[in-house]
Protein backbone atom coordinates (compact mmCIF):
# COMPACT_ATOMS: atom_id res chain seq x y z
CA UNK A 1 0.00 0.00 0.00
CA UNK A 2 1.72 3.41 -0.75
CA UNK A 3 1.69 6.28 1.73
CA UNK A 4 0.84 9.97 0.63
CA UNK A 5 1.52 12.91 2.27
CA UNK A 6 -1.04 15.81 2.61
CA UNK A 7 0.09 19.40 2.27
CA UNK A 8 -2.63 21.86 3.71
CA UNK A 9 -1.73 24.98 1.97
CA UNK A 10 -3.80 28.62 3.36
CA UNK A 11 -6.47 29.17 1.36
CA UNK A 12 -8.52 32.53 0.95
CA UNK A 13 -11.10 31.75 3.38
CA UNK A 14 -11.21 34.39 5.95
CA UNK A 15 -11.73 33.72 9.61
CA UNK A 16 -11.62 37.16 11.44
CA UNK A 17 -15.50 37.54 11.27
CA UNK A 18 -16.11 34.14 13.27
CA UNK A 19 -17.36 34.06 16.56
CA UNK A 20 -15.10 32.33 19.07
CA UNK A 21 -17.73 29.49 19.29
CA UNK A 22 -17.93 28.75 15.72
CA UNK A 23 -14.01 28.63 15.57
CA UNK A 24 -14.06 26.23 18.63
CA UNK A 25 -16.35 24.04 16.19
CA UNK A 26 -13.68 24.33 13.00
CA UNK A 27 -10.94 23.45 15.45
CA UNK A 28 -13.39 20.73 16.99
CA UNK A 29 -14.26 19.54 12.85
CA UNK A 30 -10.29 19.12 12.55
CA UNK A 31 -9.43 17.23 15.17
CA UNK A 32 -12.13 14.75 14.69
CA UNK A 33 -11.15 14.49 11.02
CA UNK A 34 -7.67 12.72 11.83
CA UNK A 35 -9.36 10.51 14.75
CA UNK A 36 -11.98 9.12 11.33
CA UNK A 37 -8.43 8.12 9.25
CA UNK A 38 -6.64 6.55 12.37
CA UNK A 39 -9.40 4.51 13.35
CA UNK A 40 -10.39 3.02 9.67
CA UNK A 41 -6.42 2.42 9.37
CA UNK A 42 -5.83 5.22 6.85
CA UNK A 43 -3.52 7.70 8.92
CA UNK A 44 -0.15 7.48 9.78
CA UNK A 45 0.20 10.52 12.03
CA UNK A 46 2.40 13.47 12.69
CA UNK A 47 1.94 15.03 8.79
CA UNK A 48 -1.33 13.71 7.30
CA UNK A 49 0.19 10.62 5.99
CA UNK A 50 -2.46 8.49 4.50
CA UNK A 51 -2.25 5.32 3.44
CA UNK A 52 -3.98 4.48 0.30
CA UNK A 53 -4.23 2.11 -2.56
CA UNK A 54 -3.55 4.27 -5.46
CA UNK A 55 -3.24 8.41 -5.90
CA UNK A 56 -7.28 8.24 -7.10
CA UNK A 57 -8.26 6.64 -3.81
CA UNK A 58 -5.57 9.33 -1.76
CA UNK A 59 -7.87 12.15 -3.68
CA UNK A 60 -11.08 11.07 -2.43
CA UNK A 61 -9.90 10.64 1.15
CA UNK A 62 -8.43 14.11 0.96
CA UNK A 63 -12.20 15.18 -0.07
CA UNK A 64 -13.20 14.20 3.96
CA UNK A 65 -10.64 16.73 4.97
CA UNK A 66 -11.90 19.62 6.92
CA UNK A 67 -9.54 21.85 5.03
CA UNK A 68 -11.90 22.00 1.76
CA UNK A 69 -15.07 23.08 3.51
CA UNK A 70 -12.59 26.44 4.15
CA UNK A 71 -11.47 27.12 0.87
CA UNK A 72 -8.09 25.61 1.36
CA UNK A 73 -5.80 23.97 -0.92
CA UNK A 74 -4.35 20.24 -0.48
CA UNK A 75 -1.46 19.01 -2.01
CA UNK A 76 -0.69 15.27 -2.45
CA UNK A 77 2.71 13.70 -2.90
CA UNK A 78 3.51 9.93 -2.95
CA UNK A 79 5.96 9.08 -0.39
CA UNK A 80 9.02 7.51 -2.08
CA UNK A 81 9.87 4.27 -0.15
CA UNK A 82 13.63 4.48 -1.02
Amino acid sequence: MAQYIMLLHQGDFDFSGHSPKDMQAVVAKYGKWPQELGQAGKLIGGYFVIEAESLNEAVEISKSCPHIDYDGPIELREIDKH
